[in-house]
């Protein structure tokens, strides 16, 4: 399993541009350069995941993996959070009101839309392959508040995270900073909530990368006058930011706090890298468009291939799911863009 991730390594370097001494890339956060970041991050969930239905030798290399796998956990998905907060305000900042009104329709329901339709594939899957859920966990499994075998939390959080901004922003009046302000409270607010409900802290540990997109958005011009001025001033904070992530990291297990700074120390590294190198590889755009069909339908082919007996030939396995997921996620997503257009009006 590790061979994968040194090909991964090796696309991503691929078609790669640093910056020369003294020099930074000021589009570090453009839809191009945050879309490969992405990329690379959805293809390791997919291996994650995968983790979970193959079966592994106790060979140096298989475990390799493993380990580096226990060790990212939760971080994997802290760059959709982050610039999924750091578009949704830069969209407010540029289009204002007329988009904080839309945000229900064209962000929250669209993606619900999205997800059922993919929750009511799993519903077919599990009567093909003799598993049955209770039917209020199927009904819940339509929220994202349940899971019937399919990845759902992170759904739950962004429909949740969505009617936050929304409302947040409402009550304001479009008022970016005190939008932000309150989106960061009711975020918080909401992270507590599910640790009262009893949700595994992977529903929430995270969380927090959503509206410090939204915060970096705001800062941004500032941040790079500062950031960017020189090198030594750049490694200065790229320094500080690992050290941080670092000592967090070894302290995450304590509580919410610290492994939602462990989080944002994460994504600060990676922002910071991404002021001197940036990403333009092919592979990392097609796997970063589509983010959402990968995410939610991966587990299909999961499924499928270890009910018929892959599990035992984990690197066929890999590859079979790979195929089959994007060829899924390509399918999918054509389907979602005309139901877009018809029902919403996208």
């Amino acid at each position: 399993m590790i061979f994968f991730l040194f090909l991964l390594l090796i696309l991503s370097c691929a078609s790669m541009k640093i910056a020369g001494e003294g020099q930074f890339h000021d589009d570090y956060l453009s839809k191009s350069n945050t879309t490969a970041i992405n990329g690379i991050f959805v293809v390791l969930v997919l291996l994650c995941h995968f983790t979970q239905y193959a079966q592994f030798e106790m060979g140096m290399i298989d475990q390799s993996f493993v380990y580096f796998k226990s060790h990212l956990g939760q971080l994997v998905v802290t760059t959709f959070l982050f610039f999924s907060g750091y578009g949704i305000i830069c969209s407010i900042s540029k289009k204002g009101m007329p988009y904080i009104k839309s945000i229900p329709k064209k962000r929250f329901l669209s993606v619900l839309i999205h997800f059922d339709i993919a929750v009511v594939l799993f519903m077919i899957l599990n009567l093909c392959l003799g598993r049955s859920f209770p039917l209020k966990t199927n009904l819940l499994a339509l929220t994202g508040w349940e899971s019937i075998g399919n990845s759902n939390w992170y759904i739950l959080a962004i429909l949740c995270l969505y009617l936050i901004v929304f409302f947040s922003f409402i009550i304001c009046r479009g008022n970016k900073y005190i939008g932000t302000i309150l989106t960061t409270v009711l975020t918080v607010g909401y992270v507590y909530l599910l640790i009262r409900a009893k949700k595994p802290a992977y529903f929430y540990n995270t969380l927090i990368c959503y509206p410090f997109g939204m915060i970096y958005g705001l800062l941004k011009d500032k941040i790079d006058k500062i950031v960017m001025k020189n090198d030594f001033i750049y490694t200065l904070f790229v320094a500080v930011a690992f050290a941080g992530f670092v000592y967090f990291y070894k302290i995450r297990g304590k509580g919410v706090e610290q492994f939602s700074a462990c989080s944002v120390l994460f994504i600060a590294v990676i922002v910071l890298v991404s002021m001197k190198i940036q990403l333009n590889n092919e592979f990392l755009q097609l796997t970063g468009k589509h983010v959402f069909a990968i995410y939610i339908l991966q587990r299909i082919p999961m499924m499928i291939f270890s009910k018929i007996g892959l599990a035992n030939h984990r690197y066929l396995f890999l590859i079979a799911t790979f195929i089959v997921t994007l060829g899924m996620t390509f399918v999918f997503d054509k389907c979602m863009n005309v139901i877009d257009k018809r029902l919403l009006k996208k």
